[in-house]
């Protein structure tokens, strides 16, 4: 992530199981750049970065966040014009100035996950008017651990994404420690993925039961930025990891396990061959049918979008 989602300098900063999934083949071909078109102006005097992608249930909409350096990340969105993504603007009401927007993630029902840095657990859910291309009723999503300060350790404690899956009922969430000095974040130290699931009308927190179905995901490595496939056996993931963070090599993985239903653990992931392993890639987004995997990577100074896709 970017920090991720999201690594670099910011807070915001998934094959071998029983039964195969319910979308067609595992084989993705060559990776592509996936452009939007009118991009507003960014930094460093290029287009807008993008970053952390999400394709809505009906795949009509993409959903995307800016960069550090372009207001500390808020959210955008472009449609499906044409066979071709049109940038529509920032999405509504959701974004500040001075803190993190970023990490989108949308259910059936219209209820849109994302980050806020301002939110006490820093993660946020409101209803996503596709019409107006804004977010109303928002709330704080507080169904994981609390935003933890370490200071006297020099690191703090947080959650820096969410995937919500298609039917609204598990949210997949990065906890994060970053490093802290001088009253500022720095960069980031462990990250593992967490699973909150809904219990009636709410979510519910349980740490023994994410161990159990994240317990051939999360190693001394750093996972976070989940995807979901839409029936929830498939996972893909980002890995970074600890030995490359510790010498400072800008490279990750992206990951890919299944399970045979959606109550077991996801089995070993495997690297997403054809992405590859020696750029600096994150945030994987799965297309409602399967085909597409979109994802970002950095290219010199900015984030950029592809994509690769399977039969």
């Amino acid at each position: 992530m970017t920090g991720g989602r999201w690594i670099t300098g910011g807070l915001i900063l998934i094959l071998l199981v029983a039964g195969a999934p319910a979308l067609a083949g595992e084989g993705f071909g060559s990776p592509e750049r996936v452009y939007i078109d009118d991009l507003p102006p960014g930094a460093f005097a290029q287009p807008l970065s993008t970053e952390e992608p999400f394709i809505s249930r009906d795949g009509r909409v993409l959903f995307f966040n800016s960069g550090d350096k372009e207001n500390k990340k808020d959210l955008h969105f472009a449609r499906l014009v044409n066979g071709r993504w049109a940038y529509q603007g920032e999405v509504g009401g959701v974004n500040s100035r001075t803190e993190t927007q970023g990490a989108a993630s949308l259910d059936r029902d219209g209820n849109l996950y994302f980050v806020d840095t301002r939110a006490p657990r820093m993660l946020r859910v409101g209803r996503w008017q596709e019409s107006a291309g804004t977010v109303t009723a928002i709330e704080n999503f507080t169904a994981v651990p609390a935003r933890r300060p370490e200071l006297f350790r020099g690191r703090i404690h947080g959650n820096m994404d969410i995937e919500i899956s298609a039917d609204g009922n598990t949210a997949v969430i990065s906890r994060a420690t970053w490093g802290w000095e001088g009253g500022s974040v720095r960069y980031i130290q462990a990250a593992d993925l967490l699973v909150s699931r809904r219990q009636g009308k709410k979510f519910v927190f349980n740490l023994e039961e994410s161990d159990r179905l994240m317990q051939n995901i999360n190693t001394d490595d750093l996972e976070y930025a989940a995807a979901l496939s839409a029936d929830g056996r498939e996972l893909f993931f980002t890995r970074l990891a600890a030995d490359d963070l510790a010498h400072l090599r800008l490279r990750s993985r992206i990951m890919r396990a299944t399970r045979a239903s959606e109550g077991e653990p996801f089995g070993p992931p495997q690297t997403v061959d054809a992405i590859g392993t020696l750029d600096f890639v994150e945030g994987p987004a799965l297309s409602p049918d399967g085909k597409y995997l979109y994802y970002h990577r950095k290219t010199g100074k900015k984030f950029h979008l592809y994509r690769v896709t399977r039969p």
